[in-house]
């Protein structure tokens, strides 16, 4: 199986059932299927090949959803880029991985100002989300001139899918590469561990270019055939109107975006009793926040830890018996050791580094 496969057994089930949602959009699984398959073949008709990085600048709308599948089902590989990068970041990462097109939405093209003229592999920026009197290279006039017919390559679960760049923090980032394989198997696996159904809401208030918003939730959730939802951009006011509006059964927010909702004069107004499971990582969550939230939802909050490398490995699922401040243990899919410097389990309450296995696992920098 391949990502842009991962939703064709609910397109069969449910076609007119709402796949995903950004901005207040809803896609439907029969929408997904046509868009993929256009937007696929406008990338075939700029002439672009199996292998070629394809840069993704934008928030949580649509298209960046559309445009992860559609890069899989061309042969090209995916590069999202943070909305939170700065102009050099994204010129390094664009110099880096020798990217040919930038897929950038209205709102933060001021952030790529003469990237195609420092970039050299770089050959057009397209503005996806542009009114349809605007001027300028806009990638409505290349879906309007896709190809009808394309000769698609052939595509191996080995191939890679997915390059995602770290932050860079302690060093140059690094170009974190996932397979086709990996990333169906974060989708098969966070499904299977958090027994995810097509009956399920997941709104998520990351954003889509991060790797934990989409290998967590959207990936699961078109597999399953459920519905994500995920916020154009964070605000406490629009997380507890989407959790009201949307009625979802799962939801994933950092601890101080859940913290900034919780202390949100408009909580008390807000319909909390479709939620069963909530989690939160990425940050320390203090005990505090634990405290707060089990007496406002009225059940325990999940923590988990992932890297980009290999997504969230350790988690809390439902069902399971929670305790404040523990990770939880390694879901389905995944196995993790704590060794010591000679490389062997040390015993419970000593520490240790964290060793992971699992199909998830990037295939390299």
């Amino acid at each position: 199986m391949l990502i842009h496969e991962l939703y064709h057994e609910a397109l069969k089930r449910t076609p007119d059932k709402i796949a995903f949602c950004c901005n207040d959009l809803p896609c439907t699984y029969r929408e997904m299927a046509r868009t993929v398959d256009l937007y696929a073949r406008a990338l075939v008709g700029l002439g672009i090949r199996k292998g070629d990085r394809i840069a993704l600048l934008m928030q949580n709308i649509n298209e960046i959803s559309w445009l992860y599948l559609a890069c899989s089902r061309a042969g090209a590989i995916a590069v999202p880029l943070s909305c939170y990068s700065k102009p050099p970041d994204i010129a390094y990462a664009l110099n880096h991985c020798s990217a040919r097109l930038l897929f950038a939405s209205q709102a933060l093209l001021h952030m790529t100002d003469d990237a195609v003229s420092a970039i050299p592999s770089l050959e057009r920026i397209l503005v996806v989300n542009m009114p349809d009197a605007s001027p300028g290279d806009t990638w409505r006039q290349a879906v309007t001139n896709a190809p009808a017919h394309v000769d698609w390559p052939d595509i191996e679960p080995a191939d890679p899918a997915i390059i995602i760049y770290t932050s860079g923090s302690t060093d140059k980032p690094k170009g974190v590469t996932h397979t086709q394989r990996s990333l169906v198997h974060c989708a098969l696996n966070r499904a299977k561990g958090l027994s995810l159904k097509s009956s399920d809401v997941y709104l998520n208030t990351g954003y889509l270019c991060h790797g934990a918003a989409l290998t967590t939730t959207f990936l699961p959730m078109i597999h399953v055939g459920g519905t994500a939802v995920f916020p154009v951009s964070f605000t406490p006011a629009l997380g507890l109107t989407m959790i009201q509006h949307y009625r979802p059964t799962f939801a994933a927010a950092g601890p101080s975006q859940l913290l900034n909702m919780i202390e949100h004069p408009s909580l008390k107004e807000t319909a909390l009793d479709s939620l069963a499971y909530f989690t939160s990582g990425g940050d320390v969550v203090p005990a505090s926040l634990h405290q707060r939230f089990l007496e406002i939802f009225g059940f325990p909050l999940s923590e988990s830890i992932g890297m980009t490398e290999c997504s969230t490995y350790m988690t809390t699922p439902p069902g399971m018996r929670h305790n404040p401040g523990s990770m939880g243990k390694p879901i389905f899919g995944v196995q993790v050791r704590l060794v010591n410097e000679a490389g062997a389990d040390v015993p419970p309450g000593e520490p240790g580094e964290i060793l992971v296995r699992t199909e998830t696992m990037m295939s390299g920098y």
